[in-house]
């Protein structure tokens, strides 16, 4: 008997393959070892290009730091020609540059107040970065207080590092950010404020349009100028859908790199206005009446003070607007924008809008603000406009004279009028919004007495006429001079109105004085001296 034995493989295994092998030890441990080392090689090339980078920078550091400090140096001490040696031999560039320092040399030399100047260079050197054939230097400058940051370009030439303007490798490539209908386009190099001031660009639309009326608006693009060649700041294309101002790269700014707040200011002034014009219907305030042209400058100071950008240096305590606002509520504002296009006087805009006329003094105060809203825009017909063509004509006279070098004078003295012009006038020249005016009625005519006009420590006192609806400036009272007076000091004779005998009384003594002291001075015998009549004319300025 046999025994027989059978087995039958299932097919999953016949055709199943065995398992890999596992991998040695000693393989495992020599790709680790590889690996290893090729990391370990990788970190050592980027220690050493970082290593080499940054001796690269602080040798350009060296080299460029003592070239920044001879022009702070310059700058601080008066030398211009010492200031000029540091600057790139390129188009331009040289001219532009001496003007800047000349302005800066002007508003310090004359003591302005620390709220006037617009930014001081402390000297100090925050960091110095870039290539060796260009680069950066951040100095410190100090602006409304607070510490700014001023980037400035250098450039490498074979005289050696020299200030020059941005070139195209700077700049970088074109770039934008859409903002609603706003379309902002930059540079590279403005990347980072142009961040900033798109977030701005958002919150001032979202604080304007509601309460001035508008649902949409007009397609806007801003573009953000690199070239600081030109003697403007800002261009407007002739249908305003354009707007070009100066890069915030070439301005200081905050120590985070948001453009400094009078950048911003001036931005917002030309935002703001364009929603404006766009509410009432214009394309610029020049198509306003010209008494009307009052309320729109007011609207402004509203709506800078909505965005929490109401200048310093404003005169204004309250925009009437404000005023209004409180007594009839915010749809008051679209109210009184729609009244505003077609409109002659200021009493026909309130009717119209079906408020309560304004008090007196939030009346002239835009009358005040409509003269020098017309100075602002250089608009002499609107600024005749508003005088009585019945006043003395020697008044007269005076005041069209006069209508030229006020805005100027201030704005070059503080340099800014190469940068922002209109927008500078509205921060730093206080001859907009007129505040604390009292005003006196007789019959026809009003004696109004206004302060912060155009320096914040005067007051001057102004006279109107009432001509049917209208109030117009008009030569002083007879009423308000008052007789002649007479004071005599030893050589002097001073006549002069009732009127000004505040200004008047001692003024002879102390003539008479510094008469006397001169004839010393020159070895003059006191025979010579002749008595001296002086007729002070009509006060017309400031007191």
């Amino acid at each position: 008997m046999s025994i027989q034995f059978e087995w039958h493989a299932d097919a999953e295994e016949l055709t199943s393959e065995p398992p890999p092998p596992l991998p040695s030890r000693r393989r495992s441990r020599r790709f680790l070892l590889s690996l290893s080392l090729l990391l370990g090689l990788m970190g050592t090339l980027i220690l050493g290009v970082l290593y080499q980078r940054q001796r690269q920078q602080h040798a350009i550091a060296a080299d460029l730091e003592p070239v920044v400090r001879l022009e702070l140096q310059a700058l601080t001490e008066g030398d211009e020609e010492l200031f000029l040696n540091q600057q790139m031999e390129i188009s331009s560039w040289p001219v532009y540059q001496k003007q800047r320092f000349e302005l800066y040399r002007q508003m310090h030399r004359l003591l302005l107040p620390s709220a006037v100047v617009p930014y001081t260079y402390t000297g100090r050197i925050l960091k110095v970065w870039g290539t060796p054939q260009y680069a950066w230097a951040a100095v410190e400058v100090m602006m409304d207080g607070q510490p700014h940051q001023e980037v400035r370009h250098y450039w490498n030439t074979p005289e050696g590092w020299r200030h020059a303007p941005l070139t195209d490798k700077a700049l970088g490539e074109r770039r934008e950010r859409v903002v609603g209908s706003i379309r902002l386009r930059y540079w590279e190099v403005d990347e980072r404020p142009a961040r900033y001031l798109a977030d701005d660009l958002q919150t001032w639309l979202a604080t304007l349009m509601p309460p001035l009326g508008l649902e949409t608006t007009a397609p806007l693009t801003i573009e953000l100028r690199p070239d600081p060649l030109g003697t403007r700041a800002y261009t407007w294309t002739t249908d305003r859908s354009r707007l070009t101002i100066v890069s915030p790269s070439l301005l200081p700014l905050q120590r985070n790199g948001r453009p400094a707040r009078v950048y911003r200011q001036a931005l917002a002034y030309h935002v703001a206005g364009w929603l404006i014009n766009q509410a009432i219907g214009i394309a610029s305030p020049r198509d306003l009446a010209p008494e009307v042209h009052g309320l729109w400058g007011d609207l402004v100071a509203w709506a800078m003070i909505r965005l929490d950008l109401d200048p310093p240096l404003s005169t204004t305590q309250e925009p009437v607007l404000e005023q209004v606002v409180r007594q009839h509520g915010l749809g008051a504002v679209a109210r009184l924008v729609w009244a505003m296009r077609e409109a002659q006087t200021v009493v026909e805009v309130f009717r119209q809008a079906n408020l309560s006329e304004p008090e007196p003094p939030a009346l002239f105060t835009l009358l005040l603000e409509a003269q020098q809203q017309a100075i602002a825009m250089g608009d002499r017909k609107a600024y005749r406009a508003l005088l009585d063509p019945e006043a003395d004509a020697t008044w007269r006279a005076y005041q069209v004279s006069s209508f030229t070098w006020t805005p100027g004078l201030f704005t070059d003295v503080t340099g800014l009028n190469a940068y922002f012009n209109e927008a500078s006038l509205y921060r730093y020249n206080p001859l907009s919004h007129p505040r604390g005016v009292t005003v006196t009625l007789q019959g026809d005519r009003a004696w109004v007495e206004a302060e912060g006009m155009p320096l914040a420590t005067r007051t001057q006192m102004l006279f109107f006429r009432r001509v049917g609806d209208r109030w117009l400036f008009t030569s002083p009272d007879p009423t308000y001079l008052g007789g002649l007076r007479e004071a005599k000091a030893p050589y002097i004779v001073l006549r002069y109105y009732e009127a000004d005998a505040d200004v008047m009384v001692g003024l002879a003594a102390h003539l008479s004085t510094a008469l006397q002291q001169a004839t010393e001075d020159f070895g003059l015998s006191s025979t010579a001296l002749t008595t001296v009549t002086i007729g002070v004319q009509t006060t017309w300025g400031w007191s």
